[in-house]
């Protein structure tokens, strides 16, 4: 007997309009190279887009720390041996993937951060190209988003 598999994530002008409107507090997508989050944060995270859990829960697992600081895991500035989450590289390497984004040509960077940076860049101008938007007006709507979401705090 056959299992039915899940759908697959798809991001279509609606999804890649609403992940652009995202502040950078609730952003499912971002240029970190060095956060793992728990899996439940990036679904609330990326709702906006459809994204379930079967979309990313194999991305889930264990992490562990290194035996030097550099490759220390820390949890409220306290060094802790694992951190159950999904990696933000991991998951910009995924939904680039989902999104049809050109990542390949940042494999020549060494630093996560950099890298990370690089990568988010490049998948919001796919999400802008998906929207059918000029990149400028992409970048346009994440400030917006910021300075709504700034005004909101106040």
């Amino acid at each position: 007997m056959k299992s039915k598999s899940k759908p697959k994530l798809t991001i279509g002008k609606e999804q890649a309009l609403a992940l652009l409107s995202q502040s950078s507090k609730d952003e499912f997508i971002f240029g970190s190279g060095h956060d793992i989050f728990n899996l439940n944060d990036y679904l609330r995270w990326g709702k906006v887009a459809g994204v379930e859990k079967h979309h990313i829960e194999p991305l889930n697992r264990k992490h562990y720390s290194g035996s030097d600081y550099k490759s220390t895991i820390f949890v409220n500035g306290e060094p802790v041996e694992y951190l159950e989450g999904i990696d933000n590289k991991d998951l910009l390497m995924w939904f680039s993937g989902i999104v049809g984004a050109d990542i390949l040509q940042f494999g020549w960077i060494s630093g996560r951060g950099t890298w990370a940076r690089n990568v988010a860049s490049e998948i919001y101008e796919r999400l802008a190209e998906i929207a059918e938007i000029p990149v400028e007006q992409a970048m346009e709507m994440k400030r917006k988003a910021n300075d709504i979401k700034a005004e909101d705090n106040s």
